[in-house]
């Protein structure tokens, strides 16, 4: 099997790593390095899941988790991108690893932020500080991909609180991103039982979301929490439709004339009613 570890056909490397796990004896030093070769540096992302796999699963992992941690800490961010997507494949993340892990959703470069909120879900280990760092990102993160990643994630680990819970709120409501917005309503029904005031927080933003992706992903919650919403879409379109109406230049210029009308009708009025208030005293 060795032999086709160095194939030119990603397929070939592919089996072969799926092989050594299966035969008794633990591969050679050499085959070791191979593996550990592919698994950081194969083109094939398959090539790589499988190989670093493949030597968890024959005893090595002592070598993975050694350059996992160096490379989590490396001066490239290349290097903590592929070593976050390792962590993901293999879905663990030991005592040593977890403060340069945590580190990443911080980080300056935008990819490894990204890629550390994709990886947690992935996780067997859930985590509070795991969790709280999904929140910040969703608050505070200026990119709109890593934000979107992060809700994503959050609905997909499986661990709220009240803070979880007004974020996503929050991210319905008021995220600048139309991305981000679609993403958080899903995220609260995979979190969150049906509530008043998640009902109501839908609801007010389908009244006055204009990007269609989101629109599709409230009505979907609303329907997923069991609440129809086909008898009040004529509704809302109506209250959308007026409210673009009083919103208009025309409307608003026409508002400011006769308000206008009004001011100089009321000082005519002013002026023939005081001389004879004048000789009345």
């Amino acid at each position: 099997a060795g032999e086709y570890l160095n194939s030119a056909d990603a397929n070939d490397r592919i089996v072969a790593c799926k092989l050594f796990p299966l035969l008794k004896s633990r591969p050679n030093k050499d085959i070791t390095q191979k593996l550990i070769h592919l698994m950081w540096q194969d083109l094939n992302s398959s090539v790589r899941r499988v190989a670093g796999q493949a030597l968890g699963k024959c005893g090595c992992g002592q070598a993975v988790h050694e350059e996992v941690v160096v490379r989590l800490q490396s001066l490239l961010w290349q290097d903590r991108v592929e070593a976050l997507k390792l962590i993901g494949y293999l879905g663990v993340l030991t005592a040593k690893l977890m403060q340069p892990f945590l580190k990443c959703f911080k980080d300056d470069h935008v990819s490894v932020r990204d890629h550390a909120c994709r990886t947690t879900y992935k996780l067997q280990l859930r985590d509070e500080a795991i969790r709280n760092l999904l929140i910040d990102r969703i608050e505070f993160d200026p990119i709109e991909k890593v934000r979107y990643s992060a809700v994503e994630a959050l609905g997909l680990y499986g661990m709220t609180n009240p803070k979880c819970r007004s974020v996503l709120l929050w991210a319905v409501r008021y995220d600048k991103s139309p991305l981000v917005r679609a993403a958080a309503p899903n995220a609260l029904v995979l979190l969150e039982q049906v509530s008043e005031d998640i009902i109501d927080t839908l609801q007010s933003r389908l009244l006055v979301e204009k990007d269609p992706t989101v629109v599709q992903s409230l009505k979907e919650t609303l329907e997923a929490y069991h609440c129809s919403v086909s008898q009040d879409v004529p509704i809302v379109q109506e209250i959308r439709n007026e409210v673009r109406k009083l919103n208009t230049k025309n409307t608003i210029w026409e508002k400011i004339m006769n308000l206008e009308k009004d001011l100089r009708l009321a000082a005519a009025m002013e002026r023939l009613i005081a001389p004879v208030m004048d000789k009345v005293s």
